[in-house]
């Protein structure tokens, strides 16, 4: 049980760090006022495109907290997205909100996929 709440941790801590990074990155690429939803956006479906690569692979069950748990959890960013979604809620700006939501599912599944593709 230690063991594996170590790797979930030192996963954890790195796939923040890059997204932290990949945040940093995407608002040079994007000059826009969309620069952070694609940031969350985008971050979100490579961390569905790891996800479906390491799950594919079938790796060992540390291999498995620290990439699946760890990394992609902390990389991934759910509670931004919630964010952006509830953003555009309040403002009653409804077909926004839903259009996102949707891509954001639909991209994470094809990212999964895509991901087990290549594996």
């Amino acid at each position: 049980m230690i063991q594996a709440a170590l790797w979930v941790f030192l996963g954890g801590g790195l796939g923040s760090v890059a997204r932290w990074g990949f945040g940093q990155a995407s608002k040079g690429l994007w000059s826009s006022p969309w620069a952070a939803v694609l940031g969350t956006l985008s971050a979100n479906f490579v961390a569905c495109v790891l996800l479906g690569y390491v799950l594919a692979k079938q790796p060992q069950e540390r291999q498995l907290w620290f990439w699946a748990v760890g990394f992609c959890g902390g990389f991934s960013t759910f509670s931004t997205f919630s964010n952006e979604v509830l953003t555009w809620l309040r403002a009653g700006d409804y077909a926004w909100a839903l259009g996102y939501v949707a891509v954001s599912m639909l991209g994470g599944l094809m990212g999964l996929l895509l991901g087990a593709r290549w594996a």
